[in-house]
C-alpha cells in the first residue's frame, strides 16, 4: 500500500486530534470566560440563550475549519470518515471537561436556559459527542468534494 493511499486517512486522524485539542482548550480556557461575560447570571434567559448560540457556533467552526482545510489539502473523502469515529471516541472517552458540546451536556449540574440541568454520564456523552462531530465532519467533507468536482468541471469546459 502506497503512502498516497493512506495519506487521507492520516489527515483525517490529524483533523480529529486537532479538533479534540482545540475543543478541550476552548472549553477549559475560553468558554467559562464567555459564560461569565455574556450570561452574567445563569437565570437571565436572554444571556443564557445568547451564550448557547455563540458557544454552538464556535464549536461548529472548531469542527468545520480543520476538516475543510485538511480535506482540501490532503483529499480526504467520505470513505475516510469511519476512521474518525475511533480517533474521536478514544480521546473523548478518556477526558471530557464538563461543558456543553453542541447538544450534549457533560457537566454534572450545568447551566440550563432557565433551570439547572443534569449532565450525561461520560461514556454515553463521549459516544454522542463522537457521533455529532463525525456527522459534521462528514457533511464538511461531502461539501468540499462537491465543490472540488464543480471547480474541476468548470476547468474542463
Amino acid at each position: 500500500m502506497s503512502f498516497d493511499k493512506i495519506k487521507p486517512y492520516i489527515a483525517a486522524i490529524a483533523a480529529c486530534v486537532a479538533i479534540y485539542v482545540i475543543t478541550v482548550l476552548y472549553v477549559i480556557f475560553i468558554a467559562p470566560a464567555l459564560l461569565v461575560a455574556i450570561g452574567r447570571n445563569g437565570y437571565d434567559p436572554l444571556g443564557a440563550l445568547l451564550c448557547f448560540i455563540i458557544d454552538f457556533v464556535v464549536q461548529f467552526v472548531i469542527i468545520v475549519v480543520p476538516t475543510a482545510v485538511l480535506a482540501k489539502k490532503f483529499n480526504i473523502t467520505a470513505k475516510c470518515i469511519p476512521v474518525t469515529v475511533i480517533s474521536l471516541f478514544c480521546p473523548f472517552s478518556i477526558y471530557i471537561p464538563p461543558w456543553r458540546y453542541l447538544f450534549i451536556l457533560t457537566a454534572e449540574w450545568g447551566p440550563g436556559i432557565l433551570v439547572k440541568a443534569a449532565g450525561m454520564p461520560s461514556v454515553t456523552a463521549s459516544l454522542f459527542i463522537t457521533v455529532q462531530y463525525t456527522l459534521v465532519m462528514w457533511f464538511t467533507v461531502c461539501i468540499v468534494q462537491k465543490r472540488r468536482k464543480k471547480i474541476s468541471n468548470k476547468q474542463n469546459i
